[in-house]
């Protein structure tokens, strides 16, 4: 987390002078959550959400969705040409996953909407 922090987290500009969108806040909140819990951010989602909603084929981490083949690889038009994207992302991207890194399918979503939808107030 420091080490996001130090790389990504750039300062917009003066305080309250300029607005840049970043999801440092997630990353908070997921330490937050740790601190509660006793958990990582992801067991807790996989304990609280995913494994009370049945969702048996969603991950918060990329490595297990390369690894199930539950994911899908980017393309990139080049000069007419489709190349498989080449990113670094995998190597990082858990350490923020909390701002969104959910993979999961459209059956796992449907079961999530679901209760999403039940709880909701008329």
């Amino acid at each position: 987390k420091q080490w996001y922090q130090r790389r990504v987290a750039i300062t917009a500009g003066e305080f309250r002078n300029t607005f840049k969108y970043n999801n440092l806040l997630y990353v908070y909140g997921s330490y937050i959550i740790e601190k509660l819990t006793g958990k990582s951010w992801s067991d807790h989602i996989q304990n609280e959400i995913f494994d009370q909603l049945g969702m048996t084929k969603s991950t918060t981490s990329f490595k297990k969705a390369q690894e199930t083949g539950n994911w899908v690889k980017g393309y990139e038009n080049v000069l007419g040409e489709f190349k498989p994207l080449q990113s670094d992302a995998d190597k990082i991207i858990d350490l923020v996953g909390q701002a969104g890194s959910v993979h999961s399918t459209p059956g796992d979503m449907i079961k999530y909407m679901s209760y999403v939808l039940q709880t909701q107030d008329a």
